[in-house]
């Protein structure tokens, strides 16, 4: 996925990329790293309701594990 060339894809797409390499980094438990794509596919296509709506479960996965309110806040300004 680091190894893309994004040069050949419309802003949505890439937009796009970038949320599953976000998901991808969460999952293998890079979650400053997740949360840093995150907010750079949001930066790249702000209408992209998918990229918002996995940042938004992203943040609830990390309220519900730690139970800290800024998580659940952010959570919310996704949805």
């Amino acid at each position: 996925i680091n190894a893309t060339n994004l040069n050949y894809f419309s802003s949505i797409q890439k937009a796009e990329f970038f949320v599953l390499r976000a998901v991808i980094l969460s999952r293998l438990g890079m979650v400053d790293e997740a949360n840093r794509v995150f907010a750079q596919s949001v930066q790249i296509d702000l209408n992209l309701a998918k990229g918002w709506a996995k940042w938004g479960q992203f943040n609830d996965h990390r309220f519900i594990q730690g139970h800290d309110i800024n998580y659940a806040l952010n959570a919310i300004n996704c949805y």
